[in-house]
């Protein structure tokens, strides 16, 4: 699974000033990270702590009356820094995608991009991994 996770960040040249990216498994062990933020940003606690809090939030959603399966994001944020946490669903191995960001002017827009990367690792998963 590592292999299809670098080869997909290879192939789309996914590079963010002021950014930290991980893709996790869902027990917050790290696969893949590309950091442009700090040299002192520990991937492993970044990672962990993510999926963790994403974790907790689904759980809080449960208790929520609703009947839709909406894919839930968690994101903590201000004008322009914040965390933004999403599963990656495939039918390999459940994966977190993690972005912990700052100073960026439009913050929307990136995590509209985020999604759009998420949504193309998802599909690129479901055809390579049997390749591998």
């Amino acid at each position: 699974m590592n292999e299809i996770i670098d080869d997909f960040f290879a192939s789309i040249d996914f590079h963010l000033e002021n950014t930290s990216l991980v893709v996790s498994r869902t027990d917050g062990i790290p696969m893949y990270s590309i950091n442009s933020i700090s040299k002192e940003l520990d991937v492993n606690t970044f990672s962990a702590l993510s999926a963790a809090s994403l974790q907790a939030s689904e759980t809080l959603m449960q208790m929520m009356p609703n009947d839709d399966k909406e894919t839930f994001r968690f994101s903590f944020d201000n004008s322009s820094a914040g965390i933004y946490i999403m599963r990656v669903q495939n039918t390999v191995e459940p994966l977190i995608m993690s972005l912990f960001y700052y100073d960026h002017v439009n913050p929307g827009k990136l995590k509209s991009r985020l999604r759009i990367v998420r949504d193309a690792l998802e599909e690129h998963i479901s055809l390579n991994h049997k390749s591998i």
